[in-house]
């Protein structure tokens, strides 16, 4: 499960670091579980990467070996190369770890069922049962507890992944539910569809916060930005779309396809969004000005139906 990372200030000192222009100091970091209890107690310098940050939880609380561990600064991830103190770590900052199992997957079929595999087996764990068409997609919680899946049933719905008991069900689209993603922190779903239409809903309760309206056709993908404030969508008229995620407002249009566009999604910053689409390109924009800056050009005449950026 994840844990919740509070920093408290330690009087100690350390020599400086290539972060001359700081006070550095040590600070005493508790680690805790979202229900409160603690797990292990650092003193981190602001200067630990990921690397010392993990290996000082796990000397602790051996129940996080083996699985694949992110940790963010509110919106900002602790990457391979940065330092607590580049995420912007002071005293009193609050850090998430999110923990889950790296040796499972996730699988989306025709025959109505989502699948949880392991990887270095290829056993099928779960089978999770219970949409009344075929499952366009799936998806795991950012704590590898629970999966999400989208239908033509126009229903996406969450199940547990210890069990395979279906747990809630999000109703309110007009059609296929094309995919369907948790937010960062888990707490919200984004759901996209072909009544032309991407909806922001509450994980826990299903309620439905925002529908995000403006396409002229099937919405085919959407996703949220790295920082958690906008949402990127994909759709059949040949655009894609920024919107505020709270406001609804659509921010900006990228449009010089010339067919569907299947995916759109965000560089790692946030700063550049990537598209593919069925005119047979893939388009680089610039997330801010909206300008596109490159087009991939597959040149032996197939559709592009996805594009991601590496990680």
């Amino acid at each position: 499960s994840p844990y919740l990372l509070r920093s408290r200030p330690n009087p100690r000192h350390f020599p400086p670091t290539r972060h001359a222009s700081l006070q550095v100091s040590a600070m005493r970091v508790a680690v805790l579980s979202l229900g409160g209890e603690q797990r292990a107690a650092l003193t981190a310098e602001p200067s630990w990467g990921l690397h010392e940050v993990l290996a000082a939880v796990r000397e602790q609380h051996a129940a996080t070996q083996g699985l694949h561990v992110q940790i963010f600064h509110g919106v900002s991830k602790l990457a391979d190369g940065s330092s607590l103190a580049d995420i912007g770590v002071a005293e009193d900052s609050q850090l998430t770890m999110v923990a889950s199992p790296p040796s499972q997957f996730v699988t989306a079929s025709s025959d109505k069922t989502a699948k949880l595999w392991n990887m270095e087996s290829g056993e099928c764990l779960c089978i999770f049962q219970g949409h009344a068409e075929p499952v366009l997609y799936a998806a795991l919680s950012p704590d590898g507890q629970e999966v999400l899946t989208a239908s033509s049933d126009e229903t996406a719905k969450i199940w547990s992944t210890a069990s395979g008991a279906w747990l809630r069900t999000f109703t309110g689209h007009e059609d296929w539910v094309r995919s369907a993603v948790f937010s960062l922190d888990g707490q919200e779903v984004l759901t996209a569809s072909d009544d032309q239409t991407a909806k922001l809903w509450n994980s826990a309760s299903c309620e439905c916060l925002r529908t995000y309206e403006g396409h002229r056709g099937c919405v085919l993908s959407a996703v949220f930005s790295p920082h958690g404030q906008e949402v990127l969508t994909a759709s059949e008229d040949g655009t894609a779309k920024l919107w505020s995620k709270v406001s609804g407002e659509c921010l900006r249009t990228f449009a010089e396809h010339g067919d569907w566009v299947r995916s759109a999604g965000f560089s790692e910053d946030g700063q550049e969004v990537l598209t593919a689409s069925e005119d047979g390109t893939a388009k680089l924009w610039s997330t801010e000005s909206g300008v596109c800056m490159r087009t991939f050009e597959d040149r032996g005449g197939g559709c592009m139906l996805f594009a991601m950026f590496s990680r």
